[in-house]
C-alpha cells in the first residue's frame, strides 16, 4: 500500500482489508518505529472511525509523516477491557492465568482492586503487572492466555509481534521470554536478548518477527505465554515485578 507524505496534519480514507473479524479485537493506533525520538509524542494521531456497514472490517494503513513510517496494528491485548468484577470473571487474572493455576512462580494483578496496573502504563489506562518468584521450584514464572477460538496471527500478512515491557529498579537481571502454542500443542519460545530488561524502569519496545516462532502454526494460535526465568533449563533465581502493555501484531 502506498504511503502518504505530509508536513502537517493529515487525513486519509481507510480501506477495509481485514474482513469477517471482530472489530472489538482491533486496536486502531499509530506507532512510530523509532520510539526513542523525543518528538514522537508530538506527532499527529488519527483515530479509526468505522462507517456504517463496516462493523466487521479491519483496516491496515501505512502512513509516512516527514520521512517517518507509521503503521496501524492488530491488537492482541491492550489490557483495557479488564474490570474488577470478580463475579463476572472479567478481571485481568481471569484471562491471564498465573501460578495459582499453572504452578509457576507468577502472580498476575494485585490482591486488592484495582487488579490491573493503572499508574505504570504505556498506552491507555491499564497494563498487566506480573509478580515473579523464581527462588523456589519450578524456578520460572509465567502468565498464559488461551484464545478461544484459536487466533490467526497471519491475517493480512502480519509478520511481527510487538509488545512493551517495563521492569523495576532492584530486579536482578533475569531472562524474559514470550512463547506461543498452537492448536496441536507445539510451543516455541523467544527470549529477550538482554537480561537487564527486568530492571529497566522505562518502557522497552520489543519486536519479535513471527518467523522466530519455529514449528508453530501461527494461523491457529491457542495460547500465549509471558514469562520470566529460564523455562527450558530452570535454575533458582530472584523475585520481582514486571509490566506488559500494548501487545500487537504488525506488518512493518
Amino acid at each position: 500500500m502506498d504511503a502518504v507524505e505530509a508536513k502537517n496534519w493529515f487525513s486519509w480514507d481507510i480501506t477495509p482489508l481485514w474482513n469477517n473479524t471482530d472489530l472489538r479485537a482491533f486496536g486502531a493506533m499509530l506507532r512510530m518505529n523509532d520510539e526513542s525520538d523525543p518528538g514522537a509524542a508530538n506527532m499527529p494521531r488519527a483515530p479509526f472511525t468505522s462507517s456504517e456497514g463496516a462493523a466487521n472490517e479491519r483496516p491496515y494503513v501505512e502512513v509516512t509523516y516527514v520521512d517517518r513510517k507509521f503503521t496501524t496494528c492488530l491488537s492482541v491485548d491492550d489490557f483495557e477491557s479488564y474490570t474488577d468484577n470478580l463475579a463476572a470473571k472479567t478481571t485481568i487474572f481471569d484471562t491471564w492465568i498465573d501460578g495459582v493455576t499453572n504452578n509457576t512462580g507468577s502472580l498476575v494483578g494485585y490482591v486488592q482492586a484495582p487488579f490491573a496496573e493503572q499508574k505504570i502504563v504505556h498506552g491507555g489506562k491499564q497494563s498487566l503487572p506480573l509478580e515473579y518468584n523464581n527462588v523456589s521450584t519450578p524456578y520460572y514464572s509465567e502468565a498464559e492466555r488461551e484464545f478461544a477460538p484459536v487466533a490467526d496471527w497471519t491475517v493480512n500478512g502480519a509478520n511481527t509481534l510487538v509488545l512493551y515491557v517495563r521492569g523495576e529498579a532492584g530486579n536482578r537481571p533475569t531472562q524474559l521470554y514470550v512463547a506461543v502454542e498452537d492448536a496441536s500443542q507445539h510451543i516455541s519460545l523467544v527470549a529477550y536478548p538482554d537480561t537487564a530488561i527486568t530492571g529497566a524502569t522505562r518502557w522497552t519496545y520489543w519486536e519479535v518477527p513471527l518467523s522466530r516462532f519455529a514449528d508453530v502454526n501461527l494461523a491457529k494460535v491457542k495460547k500465549m505465554y509471558l514469562g520470566v526465568g529460564d523455562r527450558k533449563n530452570p535454575v533458582a533465581g530472584g523475585a520481582g515485578r514486571i509490566y506488559f502493555d500494548d501487545i500487537q501484531l504488525t506488518k512493518p
